[in-house]
């Protein structure tokens, strides 16, 4: 396997080989991989394949993502900290595509952030007045500042020093 400038050699490769099988005198390479838009190749355990062509990677990568792609299991966050309706960590499909959707709604567009611009500018401004006040508290207000900002956007519940208020 090449360990510089690995895009020149597999751009080789599939000059090289074309539709030819794929051969090496390299042991730990897998040679039975037949090439052309796609090389592959087996090395310690893991394969690699590379695309040549931008048709290629089209075709793969975005007309069929859904049968090649999904996100790795993660049993300790997953289900031993219960974590696993975690957009963050779900598996692709359905369920998956309508929590992204609802999310992008919430948050994806120009007209949905702007509705807190107000609160990221007050917070930033009570951040920046503590900095001053405490600098060695800056963990603290960090903390804070970015806990506040998360707990409006997701609940649009406000979190002032002395109450809780929700915007209805």
């Amino acid at each position: 396997m090449p360990t510089s400038q690995e895009w020149i050699h597999f751009a080789k490769w599939s000059e090289t080989w074309g539709k030819l099988q794929f051969q090496s005198l390299n042991t730990d390479v897998d040679t039975d991989r037949i090439v052309g838009d796609l090389t592959s190749a087996t090395v310690a355990g893991a394969t690699i394949v590379n695309i040549h062509t931008f048709a290629k990677a089209a075709e793969l990568l975005e007309d069929k993502s859904s049968i090649y792609s999904d996100r790795p299991i993660l049993p300790m966050f997953g289900e031993l900290i219960g974590w696993k309706a975690s957009v963050s960590i779900m598996r692709y499909g359905p369920t998956h595509r309508e929590s992204r959707k609802m999310i992008h709604q919430e948050l994806g567009t120009e007209p949905s952030i702007q509705r807190f611009y107000s609160y990221q500018n007050v917070m930033s401004f009570k951040f920046l007045q503590e900095l001053l006040k405490s600098p060695r508290s800056f963990y603290k207000a960090t903390d804070q500042y970015v806990c506040t900002l998360t707990v409006i956007q997701r609940t649009d519940v406000h979190v002032t020093e002395h109450a809780v208020t929700s915007r209805a």
